[in-house]
């Protein structure tokens, strides 16, 4: 689902192709704004 929205795939056709019912269960999926920078994976201390 994310590299399809990533490569330009609109949440509509996403939703049509996951056969969701709701918009609001694909964007679940969507993990698009998900990226960490390693200024916050420094930040885990063991």
């Amino acid at each position: 689902m994310t590299n399809y929205l990533e490569n330009g795939g609109s949440v509509e056709t996403a939703q049509q192709i996951a056969a969701h019912e709701s918009q609001r269960t694909t964007k679940l999926y969507d993990r698009t704004s998900d990226e960490l920078t390693l200024d916050e994976i420094e930040k885990i201390r063991i």
